[in-house]
């Protein structure tokens, strides 16, 4: 995973390069936020990873409510 800026707005925050690494756009506006940046960050990668492994809308659904439990575990117990 590596961080970079693009402008265009109208890309997704999250993507993948030509050799298939992670590309996270330290300018997308929600990942600036010093109080919430990092959880933004953190959901929209979930999005993006289980976005990749899942077929339909409602397995992605699924997925994500189980991954995102798993991952803000220190703030939900």
């Amino acid at each position: 995973m590596r961080f970079t800026e693009w402008d265009n707005s109208e890309s997704p925050p999250v993507r993948r390069d030509k050799q298939g690494n992670i590309e996270i756009n330290a300018k997308y506006p929600l990942f600036t936020s010093r109080r919430y940046g990092e959880v933004f960050k953190k959901i929209l990668i979930t999005v993006f990873l289980l976005s990749e492994e899942t077929k339909s809308s409602a397995s992605l659904y699924s997925a994500l409510s189980k991954e995102l439990v798993k991952e803000f575990e220190d703030i939900v117990s």
